[in-house]
């Protein structure tokens, strides 16, 4: 019996501990379930956070949105110009409905930057960003200065200190959003235009903000009769500000119009070292980026409707060019009014460039430094409005099977460019080494499609020679001795 008890006690001992084991793991598995369920919920959040910012930089509507935003950047500066020049009291209505369509423009602004601050990647970071502090400046101070108005808080003598209309020169600022439209080019494959193209917007942003500063400050701190006694005129036109800041960036300062107020004078001295300090880097940039390409590789072609054009491709040195050329401008052909462009993923040698410089053949010759694989390089050649391809071979290369299918897959490339283009027209006219290299042109299609196309075999014509030869002795001296 008392062995027996022992053995209950030793169970039910046995049992308590598993018993307050299974309750910890199950709630160390709920623990787990609900960090888990945490943890997902958030990658949920991130996921979507990601889809949306991939969404708005890379689709359409994204590039539509950062059209709108700069369409309505200008409508915004736009009206800020053309509320000053109806600031009298006869035009109070118009003023007051340009205020309302300028802070629906605002509040646009106010959501799609709440929508960039939700699709950033670091919230804090692109808070404290530039773009981010242009967006602050352009967005609440407008909505302080224009709210009050459309409210009619500041028609109450009790509430006359919310007049804050001095305030109402950072409305121009929002020109500076253009500056976004430099997303637009981030897939673009010219380091130059893009360059080019941030130094205009930055160009126009720092003309427009000066002037529309300027023109705050000298109607607010200069009365009429200064204004007349120096400049001869009792008002300040937006349109002379803009004149006296391209005037002043320019260094020409013609002196009919000078700075009267105290801020205006500190303003254009800001505006100067600005001017020097930012157009200079930016510019210093852009020679720069010119400096690493050269002018073959920035040249295009532009067609005329009068003068048609052929297209070289392939193998390009001195003496093949030279061969080529003396046998297309010869006076046996009349008088060719045909010009030749000529593109090759190398810079031309002194001796190509010799030739391209030649009284012969300047006017006449395009060299363009770029590859037939690229759409873009194909565009400059204006290969879809050519005539003829004229695809040059290496005759003295060591591996003729890799320099005809070179050759071949050059003329595939423009073919399809052209076709794709809607060109039908254009012959192919191909220099291959070895005859049995011919079937893989004729495999591509384009020879079937093209009856015009042409094929010239080295190795085929030394040996038709050859053959002709044998029939007629002396028969390919007389050919050799005819060119």
């Amino acid at each position: 019996m008392a062995s027996s008890r022992e053995g209950q006690s030793a169970e039910n001992v046995s049992l308590e501990p598993e018993t307050g084991n299974d309750a910890d793991a199950e709630e160390i598995g709920n623990l787990i379930d609900n960090k888990m369920s945490a943890l997902m919920e958030l990658e949920d959040r991130r996921s979507l956070r990601k889809r949306a910012q991939h969404f708005l930089l890379t689709s359409k509507i994204g590039i539509g949105l950062e059209i709108l935003n700069t369409l309505l950047s200008l409508l915004s500066c736009s009206l800020f110009i053309v509320q000053s020049y109806y600031e009298d009291a006869e035009h109070a209505e118009l003023q007051n409905r340009l205020d309302l369509l300028d802070l629906v423009i605002t509040f646009y602004f106010l959501v799609d930057y709440i929508m960039q601050v939700y699709v950033s990647e670091s919230r804090i970071h692109y808070i404290f960003s530039g773009p981010s502090f242009i967006d602050l400046i352009t967005i609440f101070p407008p909505m302080v200065i224009l709210l009050p108005k459309i409210v009619g808080f500041g028609t109450s003598d009790g509430l006359a200190f919310l007049d804050l209309s001095f305030l109402r020169f950072i409305r121009v600022l929002k020109v500076l959003r253009i500056l976004r439209l430099q997303r637009l080019l981030g897939n673009s494959d010219s380091e130059v235009q893009r360059q080019i193209f941030t130094v205009s917007l930055t160009v126009l942003s720092i003309i427009f903000c000066f002037a529309g500063l300027f023109h705050v400050l000298e109607r607010t701190f200069v009365t009429p009769e200064q204004m007349l006694e120096v400049w001869e005129v009792d008002s300040l036109a937006f349109h002379d500000a803009i004149y006296f800041t391209v005037v002043t960036i320019s260094t020409v300062g013609y002196g009919d119009f000078v700075p009267i107020s105290v801020p205006s004078k500190f303003l254009v001295m800001v505006m100067i070292a600005t001017t020097i300090i930012i157009i200079s880097k930016q510019t210093n940039k852009l020679l720069t980026l010119m400096s690493l390409k050269s002018v073959y590789a920035r040249n295009s072609y532009s067609t005329s409707s009068n003068t048609p054009h052929v297209l070289v491709v392939g193998h390009i040195d001195f003496t093949s060019l030279q061969t080529f050329l003396t046998e297309f401008f010869h006076e046996d052909h009349g008088q060719q009014e045909t010009n030749i462009v000529i593109i090759s993923p190398n810079l031309p040698t002194a001796g190509v460039e010799w030739l391209l410089r030649s009284p012969d053949y300047a006017f006449r010759t395009h060299y363009l430094q770029g590859s037939v694989m690229r759409e873009k390089d194909l565009h400059r050649a204006a290969s879809h409005k050519a005539n003829a391809l004229f695809v040059l071979g290496d005759k003295f290369s060591c591996d003729p099977h890799g320099q005809d299918a070179t050759g071949i897959l050059s003329a595939i490339a423009v073919l399809r460019f052209a076709a794709d283009m809607g060109c039908q027209h254009l012959q192919p006219i191909i220099q291959l080494q070895r005859p049995d290299n011919k079937h893989n042109f004729t495999l591509s299609g384009f020879n079937a499609s093209n009856s015009d196309s042409q094929i010239l075999c080295i190795d085929e014509i030394k040996l038709g020679l050859l053959a002709k030869n044998c029939l007629c002795p002396g028969f390919s001296t007389m050919v050799s001795n005819l060119f």
